[in-house]
Protein backbone atom coordinates (compact mmCIF):
# COMPACT_ATOMS: atom_id res chain seq x y z
CA UNK A 1 0.00 0.00 0.00
CA UNK A 2 1.00 3.93 -0.78
CA UNK A 3 -1.23 6.27 1.29
CA UNK A 4 -0.06 9.47 2.28
CA UNK A 5 -0.58 10.52 5.91
CA UNK A 6 -2.78 13.42 6.48
CA UNK A 7 -1.59 13.87 10.11
CA UNK A 8 2.07 13.89 9.00
CA UNK A 9 1.41 16.52 6.21
CA UNK A 10 -0.39 19.03 8.71
CA UNK A 11 2.95 18.52 10.37
CA UNK A 12 5.26 18.57 8.22
CA UNK A 13 3.41 21.47 5.25
CA UNK A 14 4.68 19.44 2.64
CA UNK A 15 5.73 15.86 2.18
CA UNK A 16 8.48 14.47 -0.21
CA UNK A 17 7.12 10.43 -0.42
CA UNK A 18 8.70 7.96 -2.72
CA UNK A 19 7.76 4.48 -3.39
CA UNK A 20 8.54 1.90 -5.56
CA UNK A 21 6.14 -0.74 -6.67
CA UNK A 22 7.18 -4.38 -7.86
CA UNK A 23 6.35 -5.54 -10.88
CA UNK A 24 4.64 -8.41 -10.18
CA UNK A 25 2.78 -6.24 -7.73
CA UNK A 26 -1.03 -7.25 -7.44
CA UNK A 27 -2.28 -3.66 -8.30
CA UNK A 28 -1.13 -4.79 -12.25
CA UNK A 29 -3.02 -7.86 -12.98
CA UNK A 30 -5.68 -8.03 -15.30
CA UNK A 31 -4.15 -4.65 -16.82
CA UNK A 32 -2.45 -5.80 -19.57
CA UNK A 33 0.57 -4.23 -18.84
CA UNK A 34 3.99 -5.99 -19.37
CA UNK A 35 5.96 -4.39 -17.13
CA UNK A 36 10.50 -4.71 -17.24
CA UNK A 37 11.13 -3.07 -14.08
CA UNK A 38 8.78 -1.88 -11.21
CA UNK A 39 7.19 1.59 -11.18
CA UNK A 40 9.08 4.44 -9.42
CA UNK A 41 7.11 7.15 -8.35
CA UNK A 42 8.16 10.48 -6.53
CA UNK A 43 5.37 13.02 -5.34
CA UNK A 44 5.66 15.89 -3.51
CA UNK A 45 2.32 16.70 -1.59
CA UNK A 46 0.90 19.27 0.57
CA UNK A 47 -2.35 21.25 0.67
CA UNK A 48 -4.27 23.51 -1.31
CA UNK A 49 -3.61 27.73 -0.65
CA UNK A 50 -7.46 27.17 1.47
CA UNK A 51 -7.02 23.70 2.65
CA UNK A 52 -9.75 22.32 0.92
CA UNK A 53 -7.47 19.66 -1.59
CA UNK A 54 -4.58 17.55 -0.94
CA UNK A 55 -2.29 17.98 -4.26
CA UNK A 56 0.24 15.41 -4.92
CA UNK A 57 2.81 16.45 -7.93
CA UNK A 58 6.04 14.52 -9.04
CA UNK A 59 7.06 11.75 -11.79
CA UNK A 60 6.51 8.33 -12.62
CA UNK A 61 9.37 5.97 -14.26
CA UNK A 62 9.40 2.46 -15.62
CA UNK A 63 9.57 0.52 -18.29
CA UNK A 64 7.30 -1.65 -20.48
CA UNK A 65 8.01 -4.27 -22.82
CA UNK A 66 5.50 -5.13 -25.95
CA UNK A 67 6.09 -5.53 -29.75
CA UNK A 68 5.98 -3.38 -32.64
CA UNK A 69 2.66 -3.41 -33.99
CA UNK A 70 4.15 -3.87 -37.68
CA UNK A 71 7.00 -6.24 -37.28
CA UNK A 72 6.12 -7.97 -34.26
CA UNK A 73 10.03 -7.50 -32.94
CA UNK A 74 10.56 -6.89 -29.31
CA UNK A 75 9.91 -3.11 -27.85
CA UNK A 76 10.63 -1.73 -24.75
CA UNK A 77 8.88 1.56 -23.58
CA UNK A 78 10.11 4.16 -21.13
CA UNK A 79 8.16 5.87 -19.26
CA UNK A 80 8.76 8.94 -17.35
CA UNK A 81 5.88 11.08 -17.12
CA UNK A 82 4.76 13.39 -15.09
CA UNK A 83 2.05 13.11 -12.07
CA UNK A 84 -0.51 15.75 -10.68
CA UNK A 85 -2.86 14.40 -8.04
CA UNK A 86 -5.63 15.93 -6.38
CA UNK A 87 -7.72 14.84 -3.92
CA UNK A 88 -10.68 16.45 -2.23
CA UNK A 89 -12.43 16.06 0.96
CA UNK A 90 -15.76 14.90 0.19
CA UNK A 91 -18.94 16.28 2.25
CA UNK A 92 -20.63 12.75 2.62
CA UNK A 93 -19.23 9.23 1.83
CA UNK A 94 -19.96 8.39 -1.85
CA UNK A 95 -16.19 7.95 -2.39
CA UNK A 96 -16.84 8.64 -6.24
CA UNK A 97 -14.53 10.88 -8.62
CA UNK A 98 -15.97 14.29 -9.35
CA UNK A 99 -16.80 14.90 -13.00
CA UNK A 100 -13.73 14.77 -15.10
CA UNK A 101 -12.18 12.25 -13.11
CA UNK A 102 -9.22 14.70 -12.16
CA UNK A 103 -10.38 15.17 -8.64
CA UNK A 104 -10.34 12.03 -6.26
CA UNK A 105 -12.48 12.17 -3.01
CA UNK A 106 -11.27 11.61 0.22
CA UNK A 107 -13.98 10.07 2.37
CA UNK A 108 -15.18 11.25 5.92
CA UNK A 109 -12.88 9.86 8.17
CA UNK A 110 -10.34 8.51 6.05
CA UNK A 111 -6.61 9.57 7.65
CA UNK A 112 -4.25 8.01 4.99
CA UNK A 113 -5.87 8.34 1.45
CA UNK A 114 -4.55 5.71 -0.69
CA UNK A 115 -2.25 6.39 -3.67
CA UNK A 116 -1.80 3.53 -5.63
CA UNK A 117 -4.82 3.36 -7.38
CA UNK A 118 -4.35 6.72 -8.61
CA UNK A 119 -0.67 5.62 -10.14
CA UNK A 120 -2.36 2.57 -11.90
CA UNK A 121 -4.85 4.91 -13.50
CA UNK A 122 -2.19 7.20 -15.11
CA UNK A 123 0.39 4.32 -15.62
CA UNK A 124 -2.23 2.95 -18.13
CA UNK A 125 -3.81 6.37 -19.30
CA UNK A 126 -0.03 7.24 -20.67
CA UNK A 127 0.41 4.00 -21.40
CA UNK A 128 0.31 3.78 -26.39
CA UNK A 129 -2.28 1.50 -27.67
CA UNK A 130 0.42 -0.13 -29.76
CA UNK A 131 4.07 0.28 -30.25
CA UNK A 132 6.46 0.35 -32.63
CA UNK A 133 10.42 -0.37 -32.99
CA UNK A 134 10.50 2.38 -34.98
CA UNK A 135 9.07 5.32 -36.52
CA UNK A 136 9.98 4.25 -40.35
CA UNK A 137 9.12 0.15 -39.82
CA UNK A 138 8.60 -1.69 -42.69
CA UNK A 139 6.76 -4.34 -41.21
CA UNK A 140 6.42 -7.73 -42.01
CA UNK A 141 5.66 -8.63 -45.99
CA UNK A 142 1.66 -10.10 -46.01
CA UNK A 143 2.70 -12.54 -48.57
CA UNK A 144 6.23 -14.18 -47.33
CA UNK A 145 6.00 -12.74 -44.08
CA UNK A 146 9.71 -12.02 -43.96
CA UNK A 147 10.50 -8.95 -41.93
CA UNK A 148 11.19 -6.03 -44.33
CA UNK A 149 13.20 -4.04 -41.94
CA UNK A 150 15.94 -6.80 -42.16
CA UNK A 151 15.79 -8.07 -45.95
CA UNK A 152 14.08 -6.93 -49.27
CA UNK A 153 11.60 -10.29 -50.29
CA UNK A 154 11.49 -9.54 -53.74
CA UNK A 155 7.46 -10.15 -53.96
CA UNK A 156 6.65 -6.71 -55.34
CA UNK A 157 3.52 -5.96 -53.86
CA UNK A 158 1.78 -5.35 -57.29
CA UNK A 159 -0.94 -8.09 -56.60
CA UNK A 160 -3.98 -7.26 -55.20
CA UNK A 161 -5.50 -9.19 -52.27
CA UNK A 162 -8.98 -10.48 -54.13
CA UNK A 163 -11.11 -9.45 -51.26
CA UNK A 164 -10.29 -5.92 -51.87
CA UNK A 165 -11.51 -5.71 -55.39
CA UNK A 166 -14.88 -4.71 -54.98
CA UNK A 167 -13.55 -1.40 -53.23
CA UNK A 168 -11.17 -1.17 -56.66
CA UNK A 169 -14.34 -1.25 -59.06
CA UNK A 170 -16.25 1.35 -57.04
CA UNK A 171 -13.16 3.33 -56.50
CA UNK A 172 -12.37 3.29 -60.74
CA UNK A 173 -15.97 3.80 -61.45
Amino acid sequence: MFRIGLRELERAGVLRVHHCFLKNDPLWEGSGLRLQAGVDVELSVSRSAYGEQVVALGRMRTRLGGECRRCLAPVEYRVDEPLDLVWSFAEEASGEVAPGGEIRAILPGVMEPDVQEAVREELLLCTPSHFLCRDDCKGICPRCGVNRNEEDCGCGGTEIDPRWEALRILRNE
